[in-house]
């Protein structure tokens, strides 16, 4: 093993010690071995600190911390990014894991260009074990000098930072995470970076995504898991006059696209648990940001119709499932020929699964 670590991989951590063990091990079959791992648990009080020290017992680059009380998972972030005393790093979320030729690809990049602040693989995205999208996996590869990065990562299905392997100089430059953005605080740091410096982006894949349904993110209804945070974030692309405007302009169009995409996703979920209040919240998000008038009205008015009727309720989201089914056929059908291609493709990586 080598004595001085290059890489620390950060593992921010809370109640899921077996899919952390599982993460850890992802790092520690790396084939470039300079590395450490630190794991940040924000007071799990379960089985985790047994897991890691058993980890650590067979392999020193396995480093673990235990906050006293909970913090919450963004200032986890700030915590171990702070506490950063390596050359590069990267984040790993603890239900997820690493490919092993990741950091040797990485730091064949990042050794040989001294301005490149990251270097970014794609990611497989997995929902019960089956490939179900690659972020990303079209579009162009290779070195981006800003803001040309930031616009091919808002330009594509982007990129999630579990591939990413960072230059550390780069929170001296641009900051740590902007826990003001919630939710859209890792778009925020990699999109912050991509704005004012060089990157590198390669389509090999880096790591694999668990999705799940227990996920916060595929769960929550919760409103403030998206807003204001993703408006802080526009205004500080908008108000950056270091990027000339029609690229924040550009920056801004495409974030209220997924923005909109997910107000769907919450006003679903809010819906479905007849949370009036915040169904009201998104349908005017949805007018107002989005300017789609028609799907504000359907949320409100599927809303109220269940106040007043559940049969009648019952009776019209029948309708909508078998209209949505007909006109959405097409789409299901390309869905599936591109999962059955991305499974040909991929499928050899869910090895590391086991």
């Amino acid at each position: 093993m080598t004595a001085k670590p290059l890489i620390t991989t950060i593992i921010p951590t809370y109640k899921r010690p077996q899919t952390l063990k599982r993460a850890i091990q992802s790092v520690l079959n790396q084939t470039f071995p300079a590395f450490q791992v630190c794991v940040y648990d924000d007071a799990s009080n379960d089985d985790t600190k047994t897991v890691v020290s058993e980890l650590a017992k067979t392999d020193s680059r396995v480093k673990y911390y235990c906050h006293e009380e909970n913090i919450g998972m963004f200032a986890n972030w700030n915590f171990g990014l702070k506490e950063v005393n390596t050359l590069f790093f990267s984040f790993l979320s603890d239900d997820d894991l690493l490919l092993p030729n990741f950091f040797e690809s990485a730091m064949q990049s990042l050794g040989s260009n001294a301005e490149v602040m990251f270097y970014a693989g794609s990611t497989i995205t997995i929902d019960d074990a089956k490939i179900i999208n690659i972020a990303k996996d079209y579009g162009r590869f290779g070195y981006f000098p800003p803001p040309r990065g930031l616009l091919e990562i808002v330009n594509t299905n982007g990129l999630i930072w579990n591939s990413i392997v960072f230059r550390s100089e780069v929170i001296g430059r641009e900051g740590t995470i902007d826990t003001k953005t919630c939710a859209a605080s890792d778009i925020d740091f990699v999109l912050r970076i991509a704005a004012h410096h060089a990157i590198i982006i390669s389509k090999e894949p880096g790591a694999i995504f668990v999705s799940h349904s227990q996920s916060l993110s595929s769960t929550t209804s919760d409103l403030r898991f998206m807003w204001p945070g993703f408006q802080h974030m526009w205004n500080k692309i908008m108000s950056d006059e270091s990027l000339p405007l029609d690229v924040r302009v550009h920056v801004k169009t495409k974030l209220n696209e997924w923005l909109c995409y997910q107000l769907r996703l919450l006003g679903e979920r809010a819906h479905a648990r007849r949370e009036s209040d915040n169904v009201h919240a998104i349908a005017e998000l949805q007018a107002r940001v989005c300017n789609d008038k028609t799907k504000s009205r359907i949320l409100i008015g599927m809303s109220k119709l269940q106040e007043l009727s559940e049969p009648a309720f019952r009776f019209v989201s029948c309708l909508r499932g078998v209209f949505f089914l007909i006109t959405s056929f097409c789409a299901i059908l390309a869905h599936k020929i591109r999962q059955k291609q991305l499974q040909e493709r991929y499928g050899k990586y869910l090895q590391y699964l086991l």
